[in-house]
Parts: structure tokens; C-alpha cells; sequence
């Protein structure tokens, strides 16, 4: 059963919730190798109540026992093998901001996971660089 990528890029989308998630699949593939029956679920009530934990609890859930391991490999290959556009900004943005960042990058493009970067040097506007390109649209450069 392969974990739903569409779901998955809904809840990761900055390099930051892709680490969260990472680590929580780390933490979970653990808990399979534990010798009591109930490690995994657990583990699993423990994890924090965010949105990334949820829906991978809920995913992993409708996954059969025995076939679980390597439903958390995949997911994890699937995470590691998403492109980063790095996007410099001279502020920390709120969620809400970013938010509306990730929706526009989604609309044109999939499997790829934002790497947001404070630069206070910018001053205002973006850095982005992505695939070997890079592109400056900075206050910083236009003094």
C-alpha cells in the first residue's frame, strides 16, 4: 500500500515539517522492532497532536501490521526524495504567510519542500534559488 503523496505534500511543505516528519517515522519504524505487540501503539499515542503526527497516524492505521515497516520506508523515501527550493527572506514570516507561499509553489509544481532562510541583510523582497538556478528580487540589491 503506497502512502498518499498528494496527502502527505498537503501537511509538508518546508523543510522544517519534512524534518518533524522524518523524525516521527524514525521514532515509529522503532517501535515495530519492539518484542511487545502494543510498542507501536504506544509510541504512537505519544506522539505530539499536531497535524503532520495525525494524518500519518490516521494513514498508517489503514495499513495492515506486517506491511507497516515498509509503508514508513517509502514514506520516508518519499519525503528525502523531494526537491528544495531555497527561499531567503530578510523576515520570519507567520505560518499564514507561508501558508500562502506553499499554495502558490504547489500550484505549479509537486514533490518539492520549501527551505525558508532569515537574511536580515535582504532588507525586503526574496532570494530564491532552485534547481542550479537562482533568482534575487531583493531591496538589498537594488541600493
Amino acid at each position: 500500500m503506497a502512502f498518499d503523496f498528494e496527502k502527505m505534500y498537503v501537511i509538508v511543505g518546508t523543510r522544517s515539517d519534512a524534518e518533524i516528519l522524518l523524525s516521527y517515522i524514525d521514532i515509529l519504524v522503532d517501535s515495530l522492532y519492539g518484542l511487545d505487540s502494543k510498542s507501536f501503539e504506544s509510541v504512537a499515542g505519544k506522539l505530539p497532536e499536531d497535524k503532520i503526527a495525525l494524518t500519518v497516524l490516521a494513514e498508517i492505521k489503514k495499513v495492515p501490521e506486517g506491511e507497516r515497516m515498509n509503508y514508513l520506508r517509502e514514506l520516508k523515501d518519499s519525503v528525502k526524495s523531494c526537491e528544495t527550493m531555497k527561499l531567503a527572506v530578510a523576515v520570519d514570516l507567520s505560518r499564514e504567510l507561508i501558508d500562502e507561499i506553499l499554495e502558490e509553489v504547489k500550484k505549479r509544481w509537486k514533490n518539492i519542500i520549501v527551505d525558508f532562510e532569515i537574511v536580515p541583510e535582504i532588507v525586503g523582497g526574496a532570494r530564491i534559488s532552485w534547481r542550479g538556478r537562482y533568482w534575487v528580487k531583493t531591496l538589498y540589491d537594488k541600493i
